[in-house]
């Protein structure tokens, strides 16, 4: 705090009659608390850049941490993806070799049909 606001408080507690002494400790104590106690624009304008920068670091870990999120979940969908056409691969096996046994049985029950109508 500037010395004129200072004795701008003590001007002003003496003409209020506080007796000398009395208006010096208390613009002195005013003065002490007011520097201890007040943040000044600068002090508000540096600590607005603390946390203009805390939070675009924040900003910056949070947007790694979730492209590493999608990252992960990309490749287990990828996992998810290749291990079920792997599954649908070997349901279609099984559906050839299946059908391919119904028509081997039903060419054969035709056949032998045939034979039996002649």
């Amino acid at each position: 705090m500037a010395v004129t606001t200072t004795l701008a408080i003590y001007e002003a507690l003496i003409e209020a009659k506080v007796p000398p002494p009395a208006a010096r400790r208390a613009a002195e104590a005013l003065e002490a608390d007011m520097t201890q106690h007040l943040a000044t624009k600068q002090d508000l304008a540096h600590w607005g850049e603390i946390v203009s920068q805390r939070i675009d670091s924040l900003d910056t870990r949070l947007t790694q941490r979730i492209d590493s999120l999608e990252a992960r979940i990309d490749a287990r969908f990828v996992a998810s993806a290749a291990e079920y056409d792997l599954k649908l691969q070997t349901l279609e096996s099984r559906i050839v070799v299946k059908l391919g046994a119904l028509m081997a049985f039903l060419f054969a029950l035709a056949g032998s049909a045939l034979a039996l109508s002649r």
